[in-house]
């Protein structure tokens, strides 16, 4: 299928009130075809019809989404895994096997669960992707495209490992009361009602952003926040110029905060004023977060 039948499918699928002017009609047919590529270049093993592919780009896309510009936002790579799992192929569960439910113990790693919860929750996270439910139908069609696949099951997982806990009665994970130490800008009701309304929200982004970050950046963390040593120790540590181990670490917390801002977007329906309030209240605590988080961690996710 070209470039143009591609255009052609996806925009009947959209049913757009009015026409695409012929520029945006081309750059719309010339973006499909590379993104189509792209994913059969890098999910080979998946067979796939182009028709299943452009049903799950245009199921992913927002009703009111602007073409071709919204198409770019898409994980459309992980769009073709979800379209090929929809047909039952083999192949397809393998692959999301390998590339999404594997890949859970470590996003998991950082609550430091016995292994038998770990499996225990990956078994729960492939029945919710892969059975309805009574009349909902499998999560893993849920899926937006407006993330990565694999951080988005990364949530339903954490949350999953949070309800076996509750359950269990061993819900007291390190990153618990995070949001209720150390100070904050915000005083009074505002800070009260944030604490109890977001600490669960929080916790699922900021351990599944701490596993984000590689070995080294959760090392440099580790040893500023919680082993106590200066910049100067751990540049002779790292073997590296003072300015160097100050920018590692700086660059590992920034790299943290903003991966657990954008998971936050992801997970949160709220209006900006009160994300914002959320960001300031976590922005206020994250070397806290940091210290309690990788002090409980024992290094087996490094």
């Amino acid at each position: 299928m070209n470039a143009a039948q591609l255009c052609e499918l996806l925009l009947e699928r959209r049913a757009l009130a009015q026409p695409l002017p012929d520029d945006r009609r081309d750059a719309l047919a010339q973006l499909l075809q590379a993104r189509w590529e792209r994913a059969l270049a890098r999910r080979p093993r998946l067979r796939v019809e182009p028709v299943a592919w452009i049903d799950a780009v245009a199921h992913a896309l927002p009703p009111d989404a602007e073409l071709p510009q919204a198409l770019e936002k898409l994980h459309t790579d992980d769009l073709l895994l979800v379209a090929a799992v929809r047909t039952g192929a083999a192949a397809a569960l393998a692959q999301l096997e390998t590339d999404v439910i594997e890949p859970l113990s470590r996003v998991l790693g950082p609550m430091q669960l016995p292994a038998a919860v770990v499996d225990d929750v990956q078994q729960l996270v492939r029945t919710k992707l892969l059975v309805a439910d009574g009349e909902r139908g499998p999560r893993l069609f849920d899926y937006s495209g407006r993330g990565e696949l694999r951080s988005w099951v990364g949530v339903i997982a954490t949350r999953e490992a949070l309800s076996l806990l509750r359950r269990d009665g061993r819900e007291n994970t390190p990153a618990d009361d995070v949001l209720m130490a150390a100070p904050s800008p915000l005083t009074g009701p505002e800070l009260g009602f944030l604490k109890d309304r977001y600490k669960d929200e929080f916790r699922v982004a900021f351990t599944a952003a701490l596993a984000e970050l590689s070995p080294r950046e959760r090392n440099a963390l580790r040893h500023h926040y919680v082993h106590g040593l200066t910049i100067d120790q751990i540049a002779a540590l790292y073997g590296v110029h003072r300015s160097n181990a100050a920018r590692r670490i700086a660059k590992a917390r920034e790299s943290l905060l903003s991966t657990t801002r954008r998971r936050l977007v992801l997970g949160l329906n709220v209006d900006r004023g009160e994300f914002e309030s959320i960001m300031r209240l976590i922005e206020s605590r994250i070397d806290v977060s940091i210290a309690r988080m990788l002090g409980h961690d024992d290094g087996s996710v490094a």
